[in-house]
């Protein structure tokens, strides 16, 4: 009975210390995006590490928005999505969420599903993203 009991505690003080971090974690998203000075800041640093991961997350992240509000207009749940496309619902729920690296196939046939076209459009890079890809682009990097 006292395992038990020392289990169960353990447990209890495992969630609460993940609850907590959570809170901190919301709050500091929440500063970033509260400070425009911040936000560029932390921007700038994750596309010095990696341009490439950066757009092509900003891309992803971009188009799932687009393909949620379209399901949300639609009264299209992630079942009936799944069902369509011929794929399980934890593959959705994941592609959804961004877990997953979305191949092209599976986004054409997403669009497809919900009768959608994806339009693309193309924006200079800040003269500091520019500067960014050089250094990562660089011969000897072997990035490309």
């Amino acid at each position: 009975m006292e395992d038990v009991a020392a289990a169960v505690d353990y447990s209890f003080s495992t969630f609460e210390a993940e609850v907590a971090q959570r809170k901190h974690q919301a709050r500091a998203e929440h500063i970033i995006a509260e400070h425009p000075k911040i936000n560029a800041a932390l921007h700038l640093s994750e596309y010095r590490r990696n341009p490439f991961r950066k757009e092509k997350s900003n891309f992803v992240r971009r188009f799932l928005d687009l393909v949620v509000d379209a399901m949300r207009m639609k009264g299209m749940t992630k079942e009936m999505l799944a069902r369509n496309i011929g794929k399980s619902l934890p593959f959705i729920t994941s592609v959804l969420n961004g877990d997953v690296d979305l191949e092209l196939d599976d986004m054409v046939k997403i669009l497809l599903c919900i009768k959608r076209r994806f339009k693309v459009g193309l924006e200079e890079l800040t003269p500091d993203e520019k500067r960014a890809v050089d250094d990562w682009a660089s011969p000897g990097n072997n990035n490309f």
